[in-house]
């Protein structure tokens, strides 16, 4: 489904990342997931669903005007074999559009992904539990970069830093909870 997407997203110059388990995937970090999720800006909204509608998926809106599933022209009974196609209004999403790294996923394939950063915080402001394992598969991983995380919510979301602060003292055990990890130190 990616490959499919993806190429009619290209040939149809819309703009769009993937973010999700499959962003996760693409950087080697892996769990059992059964959709893409595909995010847009609001103004590729129309181009965006005629594209994956001409290669062939039924597209449902299940959340509109924010979220649609699209799924594959061949058969299957199984409603969680889809993409969703997520046009968010507001950050981490969008910045995570714009600032989103090429990824190849074939030879002739390549694909705008979230960054590892963007990533980490799309996962850290949902209210999905499984968001929250995946954080830890991440950093498990070294895929979390820590200290950009922390300047970001220093700046923009303080309260969000203490829940980032609790999410590491969790993550890094007990051996650890003395010292806070490199890039935590104190407040300014």
């Amino acid at each position: 489904m990616l490959k499919d997407v993806a190429h009619a997203l290209n040939a149809s110059n819309v703009s769009y990342a993937i973010g999700g388990a499959v962003a996760m995937a693409l950087y080697g970090v892996r769990r059992q997931t059964m959709d893409v999720d595909v995010f847009f800006p609001q103004e590729a909204k129309a181009n965006a669903l005629e594209a994956i509608r001409k290669i062939g998926y039924h597209i449902e809106p299940i959340g509109a005007p924010f979220l649609y599933a699209a799924y594959p022209p061949w058969e299957t009974s199984d409603r969680e074999i889809r993409v969703d196609l997520l046009f968010p209004e507001d950050d981490p999403e969008l910045t995570a559009i714009q600032t989103a790294e090429a990824v190849e996923i074939s030879e002739e394939t390549t694909v705008p992904v979230f960054s590892p950063l963007m990533l980490t915080l799309s996962r850290l402001y949902s209210d999905q539990p499984r968001h929250l394992a995946d954080l830890q598969m991440m950093f498990d991983r070294g895929l979390i970069p820590v200290k950009e995380v922390v300047l970001i919510l220093q700046e923009h979301d303080p309260e969000m830093l203490t829940e980032f602060r609790r999410f590491l003292d969790k993550v890094t055990g007990p051996q650890k909870r003395r010292r806070p990890p490199k890039g935590l130190g104190g407040k300014k």
